[in-house]
């Protein structure tokens, strides 16, 4: 098996654990368990792996051989944390716009996300300022029979 002497780097080039005598068949799911029990995080992290500024997205040995990387010397391996979005449902209403005596059909965000139109079956149309929680303006309709 072939392997390369790896140093793990974050961007700001400090280094991370030993130098590792790495397979070169390795590939970034890998090196992800690997980077996580060097830096013993508690919660295991998503990262990319970059060699000379080309991302490994197979295996070592491809990133390697396709960039023309030698291996005779220790290969820098730069690792970056990736985004992570962690969504939580709503278990409980968080706030109330009182006004409306029937039920909502409509609701709209104004353009910069500040304000909020409400339309409901009382015939009104509600403005709301978002950041206050209070109504700026209530429409009536004029009924006409």
């Amino acid at each position: 098996m072939k392997t390369a002497i790896c140093q793990f780097k974050t961007s700001e080039d400090e280094k991370s654990g030993p130098e590792l005598d790495l397979p070169l068949d390795i590939n970034p799911q890998q090196l992800q368990v690997l980077i996580n029990d060097i830096l013993r995080q508690e919660e295991e992290l998503p990262y990319s792996f970059y060699v000379n500024d080309f991302e490994i997205e197979k295996t070592l040995d491809q990133t390697l051989s396709k960039n023309e990387i030698s291996t005779e010397q220790v290969v820098q391996i730069v690792y970056q944390p990736q985004s992570i979005f962690k969504v939580r449902s709503v278990t409980r209403c968080t706030s109330t716009l009182p006004g409306h005596t029937e039920a909502i059909l409509n609701v709209n965000f104004g353009p910069k996300g500040r304000s909020l139109a409400s339309g409901s079956g009382d015939t009104t149309v509600r403005l709301w300022d978002l950041n206050t929680q209070t109504p700026l303006k209530v429409l009536k309709a004029l009924l006409s029979v």
